[in-house]
């Protein structure tokens, strides 16, 4: 789906060239991951633009819009409506456009004072009939922009703050097997990916204009092959060998090693680590996968305790994958097993839980990443559905 630029806003516009509200894009964001349109318009028919339209308008006087969909289901025999199922898709993404909220579970039954409301899911496909797996999503503070990696395609797509695309790599980055990337200070793509000479994968950086720049990194290991790569507040480059348990920072610049520290000790086999998270003061989070923990550690690499405990109820964790950081120092940890986001506190205290497992929008299942910003949004990629949700924490309850 084209946009334009108009008077400074951007508009996104669909095949038949007419202008789409914010809500509009939403719900066609939301339809073209199961690659249809929300409304489809019968070109045998010349009114059929017209009737839709007028079906539209009626929809939103009628407010909730019960006794339009009962009129559809009688006339699909006409030709002019979706079936029932679609209908029915249509209806949930609205009532989730209109705000409602995704009711956290609470280990005593009271209601918690923070909630996770599903604000849209962003477009990848853009009209392409492929399954994607964004492998990977970050935030980047500066530019205010959404990275996502997409494993399968070999792409990178920058998103603003609205999920609007406004960049996608081409084949002038030579990317072979991308597994995670950041935006740099400056507008570059730090990430890693497969080696061309050699098995594994390394750091690998592109400039502004998405072509690849010489940089060679230390490796900590003659078998390192990273699957996780951060970009810490203070702009060094943290990495994760999941298999090996090795976790290592490099600098940003020339790709020295500066320190490595062995995730867990006596590890036997792959415990299945997941991204790492950072915190302004420098506290690394490791969510430790099959180990049903988080590790935190300095700084510097080193050891500090770690938090969690194995379990499906709440507080619970059996695969966490990814952490992030949200508003007043809550720390996110995104369990891929129990489809949920967990909610810590500064001191690892549990708080509460968020999410719930399902295919609809605004639901999890199996994410594979988590990134959160200062002002409380938060971003979950999926391989199932190729999906990339936006969220957004209010804690006005706590206020």
């Amino acid at each position: 789906m084209p946009f334009f630029n108009l008077k400074h806003r951007v508009c996104r516009i669909d095949s038949q060239g007419r202008r789409l509200s914010n809500s509009a894009i939403i719900l066609n964001n939301f339809a073209s991951s199961r690659h249809e349109p929300v409304f489809r318009f019968d070109k045998r028919n010349e009114n059929s633009h017209k009737k839709t339209e007028k079906t539209k308008k009626n929809h939103r006087q009628s407010g909730v819009g019960v006794n339009y969909l009962f009129n559809s289901v009688l006339k699909l025999k006409s030709g002019n409506v979706k079936p029932i199922h679609l209908l029915v898709k249509y209806y949930v993404s609205v009532l989730l456009v209109l705000g409602f909220t995704i009711v956290p579970h609470t280990s005593r039954g009271v209601e918690s004072p923070i909630t996770l409301e599903f604000v849209q899911e962003v477009d990848l496909l853009r009209g392409a009939q492929a399954h994607l797996y964004p492998s990977a999503v970050t935030y980047d503070p500066v530019g205010n922009e959404i990275c996502v990696t997409e494993n399968r395609g070999r792409s990178f797509h920058i998103l603003n703050n609205l999920g609007l695309e406004l960049f996608r790599t081409g084949r002038f980055a030579d990317l072979r097997g991308p597994q995670d990337g950041s935006l740099a200070a400056d507008g570059s793509i730090i990430f890693l990916d497969l080696n061309r000479d050699r098995p594994g994968a390394s750091i690998r950086k592109l400039n502004l204009f998405g072509e690849p720049v010489v940089f060679l990194s230390e490796s900590p290991s003659p078998a390192w092959s990273p699957q996780h790569l951060v970009i810490t507040p203070d702009g060094g480059l943290l990495t994760l060998d999941g298999t090996l348990g090795i976790l290592a920072m490099h600098d940003a610049d020339s790709g020295s090693l500066l320190w490595k520290q062995d995730v867990m000790e006596n590890k036997t086999f792959d415990l299945g680590l997941g991204r790492p998270g950072c915190s302004i003061d420098g506290r690394i989070l490791v969510p430790g996968g099959e180990s049903h923990q988080v590790h935190v550690f300095s700084a510097e690499g080193t050891p500090l305790n770690s938090f969690g405990k194995l379990g499906t109820g709440p507080g619970g964790m059996v695969f966490p994958v990814g952490v992030a950081f949200g508003p007043e120092d809550m720390i996110l940890v995104l369990d891929r097993m129990r489809h949920k986001i967990l909610v810590f506190d500064s001191a690892y205290q549990y708080v509460t839980e968020l999410g719930r497992p399902g295919i609809w929008p605004g639901q999890f299942y199996h994410p594979l990443a988590i990134a959160a910003s200062d002002d409380g949004r938060v971003f979950v990629s999926q391989g199932f559905q190729s999906r990339v949700q936006v969220f957004k924490i209010h804690l006005e309850a706590l206020n």
